[in-house]
């Protein structure tokens, strides 16, 4: 049996919290939201899933964007067809580690 992988819905009434909420996590996981753009901006742990034909923000091909160093670009490769993100996803999650804050300078603060 495969292991319990923990989700969240992060929705929040404000981007403050919205931000504390991402800055928490180990990683976020999301199609190509304000919640992505925000996690980048953030320097969060980010995958974002793109649809085949995104805009001109996202590289055609690549796991890197170079708006956003810490963000891993997801591709279609059918319009339609998100099975071949899902299983590329899966993949790389199982091979996930957090990175550990290891000194008090290192755990981020934001202040909106």
């Amino acid at each position: 049996m495969a292991p319990t992988i923990p989700a969240e819905d992060i929705a929040a009434d404000d981007l403050q919290t919205l931000a504390a909420t991402i800055t928490s996590l180990d990683l976020i996981i999301t199609v190509d939201t304000m919640v992505a753009h925000l996690a980048g901006a953030l320097a969060a742990p980010v995958w974002t899933m793109l649809h085949r034909g995104c805009d001109w923000r996202w590289p055609d091909t690549g796991r890197e964007t170079i708006w956003y160093p810490t963000m891993k670009l997801f591709h279609q490769k059918t319009a339609g067809d998100w099975t071949n993100v899902m299983d590329e996803v899966i993949q790389e999650l199982k091979l996930f580690k957090p990175a550990v804050a290891t000194l008090k300078s290192d755990l981020k603060e934001i202040s909106v």
